[in-house]
């Protein structure tokens, strides 16, 4: 049968334009009334819907030995709360850092400008840049050990690990200001 339009438009879709292929069979017969669908649902032993509900969903059993969830989130937040500490302070360290490097090229290009009629205000801003250069080495030493300690590290969720890199890098930012 080849059909031309399906108008959905009703109840029971209506076929438009129904044509025998050639070389077909055309149909023959009354059409029988359309089954309804609870009908079918005997028919075919289609199970209810509470029923297969209740088959998909698994209830975990408890046991009295084990904690209640709720005991166990505020060990993680706290854990995930110290690691976003953590890389807050590095982050900080390094923006600190590249700041730091920028004003040493800026006093660098200005040393390099000056002429040589005030000799005492470069001898002072040459010994300001050694000064800055040396915190600024500093600092990326520390960084670095940071680094080098924490990719040595094996575990770091463990809690142990994590308040070691908190401390060290607190240490590190103290000695940063002063």
């Amino acid at each position: 049968m080849y059909v031309e339009k399906l108008e959905a438009a009703y109840l029971v879709p209506m076929l438009r334009g129904i044509k025998p292929l050639l070389g077909r069979h055309p149909c023959y017969g009354i059409p029988k009334k359309l089954l309804s669908i609870d009908n079918l649902k005997n028919f075919l032993g289609v199970s209810s819907l509470e029923t297969m509900v209740e088959d998909c969903i698994e209830v975990p059993k408890k046991t009295e030995t084990e904690k209640p969830r709720s005991l166990s989130v505020p060990k993680e937040v706290s854990r995930q709360r110290d690691i976003a500490l953590f890389a807050a302070v590095e982050a900080l360290q390094e923006a600190s850092t590249a700041e730091r490097l920028l004003k040493c090229l800026s006093t660098y290009s200005q040393l390099l400008k000056a002429k040589g009629n005030d000799q005492q205000l470069s001898v002072d801003k040459f010994f300001t840049l050694q000064d800055d250069l040396t915190n600024t080495r500093l600092i990326l030493h520390s960084l670095k050990s940071i680094g080098q300690r924490r990719t040595a590290d094996t575990d770091r969720n463990a809690p142990d690990a994590v308040g070691e890199a908190l401390r060290l890098a607190l240490d590190i930012k103290q000695n940063t200001t002063s």
